[in-house]
């Protein structure tokens, strides 16, 4: 029998289907799973919106400030965008290529070159 040959390079293509979405984070709350994946939820935090805002109308129609009662504790909304399952090689793959592409970010800023 002969050997398969195995190839010299492989080729990944990109592709986008329709309905692919970028969603903005700022944040990543998560852990392991019973089967030791790893479970992140990506989130993004922001203040919590108003349900309503009251403004008072000056005498000549423009509308004045927002009235805001002062609050003893700032509430923060975390959306939760999007979560991910994923095993420990593969997290530790993305996360090199995290810390990579974050020291080319860092060195672009500087003005250095490439590494």
């Amino acid at each position: 029998m002969s050997e398969i040959e195995k190839p010299k390079k492989i080729r990944f293509l990109q592709n986008m289907p329709e309905g692919y979405k970028i969603y903005p984070v700022n944040g990543l709350w998560g852990g392991v799973s019973a089967r030791g994946d790893l479970i992140c939820h990506f989130f993004l935090e922001h203040i919590e919106l108003p349900k309503e805002e009251v403004q008072s109308v000056k005498e000549d129609g423009l509308l004045g400030p927002v009235e805001r009662k002062p609050k003893e504790e700032l509430t923060m909304i975390r959306d939760m965008q999007v979560g991910i399952v994923i095993n420990l090689e593969q997290a530790v793959s993305i996360a090199n290529w995290i810390l990579q592409s974050v020291k080319q970010f860092e060195d672009a800023r500087k003005g250095e070159p490439k590494k």
